[in-house]
């Protein structure tokens, strides 16, 4: 009975931006791996990992025997995905939001500004024509 593969999980830090609109991740790794006399060599491969738009926080993505060489077969690498802070604001999401907000403000005020002004309106005639 051969073992079972282990699972390998790293964090993969993705921006809210990255996750709102989604991306392709290209990630690095290096790899241990036995030629055929043995002997134990490092390979480096690069993974392109997709992210769906509005992928949820602790998400796994997975790939199936890509990792080490240990005795059973190779790892399975399991990406998580973890929301990282920016210091700068994505002025893509910044302007949409601000967009939304804008609208949704006109849409509510409009109305209730119009009873306003022609409440005042009504007030003042009135009070000019009394004596």
């Amino acid at each position: 009975m051969t073992p079972e593969t282990t699972t390998v999980e790293r964090p993969l830090p993705l921006t809210l931006e990255e996750i709102y609109k989604g991306v392709v991740k290209k990630m690095k790794i290096k790899r241990k791996s036995y030629d055929a006399s043995g002997k134990q060599t490092k390979v480096d491969q690069i993974l392109e990992v997709p992210i769906k738009p509005g992928l949820k926080k602790g998400s796994k993505i997975k790939f199936n025997g890509v990792g080490d060489q240990v005795e059973g077969g190779r790892q399975d690498l399991h990406f998580i995905v973890e929301e990282v802070g920016r210091r700068d604001p994505p002025s893509v999401l910044t302007s949409e939001i601000r967009d939304y907000m804008l609208t949704t403000l006109n849409r509510n005020l409009t109305p209730s500004i119009a009873v306003r002004t022609t409440t005042s309106s009504t007030r003042s005639r009135s009070n000019s024509r009394k004596p």
